[in-house]
């Protein structure tokens, strides 16, 4: 393999020892002076020497750029985060030695992959325990015999093969799961599967069908805020939603309620078709709510937020001080990018969560590293993901279809793109092609909308990417409503949170939009204020100072928009 061709080998886990010589050739034979840096034979200049300004910025300047090509060569996110927070590529370097070197290790490492990535998708219970115990029994074979003998050793065993099991389930599954994950006393992987299987049964589509045949009278009545809603006359005439006027919506709302109750069924099943019929209207109240929105000047807010994935820099009041944003402002949408799984948690509980449905599963949220995430107040026709063609970090375009009005539909979209590679900017890492590349994929995959809001960290840079390739039709909000003003999203010198040793004032983040039945009323940001009385210190070029503490280190942006 000639040098060059180290690009074309990526390390995934089970490779390592392949692509761990590779690269080394491909340093030693094309960048020598990189690979002394890496074997330890430059080492970190002393302080005391007289041009230590010079070395230290060159030894900065040299491991970023080491870094930044061990992570590019590298598949998997997680490690590829836990690269970067090293500060040397000889240390970069040794980690991966550690992680991979191992004999059976890097087999190991393909197997709890393979773990991970198992989904049951359309298999049913049984089939999916048949593919885990497939894996499972590989991984026993590369287990230390006395170590499996030990009964701690296999007790743990068995409630990781549990919980790696219940997290391969389907949603449908979601209520079962969480009380398993809730009892004193785990079962056994089958004891859980039985359960599961009977829920199976539970949940098959003929059972429901019988349900849907179904009718009853009834006079209750339910409440959402102050809106009182019945099932014979629709909504409170006092509020301003009022019933639909047509024979049409009448019939749709009522039907499933306007017969007599059938002595013989049981009363218990008289009580669930209650609940499909709460269920049902439900969904009839919630589209007559949102059908307000299109009321001449009432708005629409969505926000896009680059949240920050450093859970060792106050996550939990970073994250609370977000949750109060929301609350303050009452997004109808929200759009989040840099979200983890200890992130998705802490959401996941706050107050506020339970007004909007989530584009992320929990299964889907302990899978990623870090991903972009959409919640909704309005109705959700669906979410979806489309992948990057040129992305080797999983990033992807997340797209949420929401009903405002049969007649008006609405399509909000984020993204992560490609970001610069860490260190210093006076070399070339900047991936200014695959940035533009994923925002002309994104802005044609959406231009069929007649609809659409287009919005994240676009890691966009004018000076390097050129204008947004907007195309006809489409406007860049920022620009059309705040000309004058720089918009700059990641700010180096008003977040005093960042690092200014290399300063930063770009509008990284940004709200595109092709509309044809809506309007753009506002663009602001947020979340420009610091934490009040939280700090940390901060390690700078030659010092280390206390620094305030934001949001995040991007600041959220709030587009406003009402139906023309």
């Amino acid at each position: 393999m000639d040098a060059d061709e180290v690009v074309m080998l990526k390390q995934d886990g089970s490779n390592y020892p392949n692509w761990s010589h590779f690269m080394s050739q491909h340093m030693i034979q094309t960048r020598r002076q990189l690979w002394d840096y890496v074997c330890g034979i430059v080492t970190e200049p002393n302080p005391g020497h007289e041009n230590f300004t010079s070395l230290s910025q060159q030894w900065k300047t040299k491991n970023a750029e080491i870094l930044n090509m061990i992570c590019t060569y590298v598949l998997n996110p997680s490690v590829s985060i836990q690269l970067r927070s090293f500060k040397s590529g000889k240390e970069a370097w040794d980690y991966l030695a550690e992680l991979y070197g191992h004999s059976n290790f890097a087999k190991k490492y393909q197997l709890e992959t393979q773990i991970r990535a198992t989904k049951q998708g359309d298999r049913t219970i049984k089939e999916l325990h048949g593919v885990m115990v497939g894996l499972w029994n590989q991984q026993a074979k590369l287990e230390d015999r006395d170590l499996s003998l030990l009964s701690s050793y296999k007790k743990n065993q068995d409630e990781q093969r549990l919980v790696q099991f219940l997290i391969a389930l389907r949603d449908e599954f979601e209520p079962i799961r969480k009380s398993i994950l809730c009892r004193l006393f785990l079962p056994s992987v089958e004891k859980a599967v039985r359960e599961l299987e009977e829920e199976e049964m539970r949940l098959k589509p003929s059972i429901v069908s019988e349900f849907s045949n179904l009718s009853i009278k009834t006079e209750d009545s339910f409440q959402i805020g102050k809106v009182k809603y019945d099932y014979s006359g629709g909504f409170d005439q006092s509020h301003k939603f009022n019933k639909p006027s047509s024979s049409r919506d009448r019939s749709a709302m009522y039907s499933s309620s306007s017969v007599t109750e059938t002595n013989d069924w049981p009363s218990f099943l008289g009580g669930l078709a209650k609940v499909a019929i709460a269920s049902f209207a439900a969904v009839q109240a919630s589209r007559t709510l949102y059908n307000y929105y299109t009321e001449p000047g009432t708005e629409l807010k969505i926000l896009s937020y680059n949240v920050c994935f450093r859970e060792d820099l106050e996550i939990h009041k970073r994250m609370k001080a977000v949750g109060d944003l929301i609350q303050m402002h009452s997004p109808d949408l929200i759009c989040f990018q840099e979200v983890t799984f200890k992130i998705y948690d802490i959401f996941q509980q706050s107050s506020w969560w339970k007004l909007y449905r989530c584009s992320v599963s929990s299964v889907m949220a302990y899978t990623k590293p870090s991903f972009c995430m959409q919640l909704s107040k309005l109705p959700v026709n669906s979410y979806s993901r489309k992948p990057f063609s040129n992305s080797t970090m999983d990033r992807e375009l997340c797209v949420a279809e929401v009903e405002v009005q049969a007649d008006m539909p609405l399509v909000v979209a984020t993204s992560h793109l490609k970001g610069p590679g860490p260190g210093p900017r006076n070399w070339d890492q900047s991936f200014s092609k695959e940035r533009v590349d994923q925002a002309k994929e994104a802005l044609t995959f959406l231009k069929k909308n007649v609809n659409v809001i287009f919005c994240g960290d676009m890691n966009w840079d004018d000076d390097l990417d050129g204008q947004f390739p907007l195309l006809n039709g489409w406007v860049d909000a920022w620009v059309q409503l705040k000309p004058r003003e720089n918009g700059w999203t990641y700010d180096t010198k008003s977040n005093k949170m960042l690092n200014d040793d290399w300063p930063v004032q770009k509008r990284l983040d940004r709200f595109v939009c092709n509309l044809r039945d809506f309007k753009i009323r506002g663009i602001d940001m947020i979340g420009m204020e610091a934490i009040p009385g939280l700090s940390y210190w901060k390690k700078g070029k030659n010092n280390v100072d206390k620094r305030p503490v934001f949001p995040s280190d991007h600041y959220g942006l709030l587009l406003t928009i009402c139906a023309k």
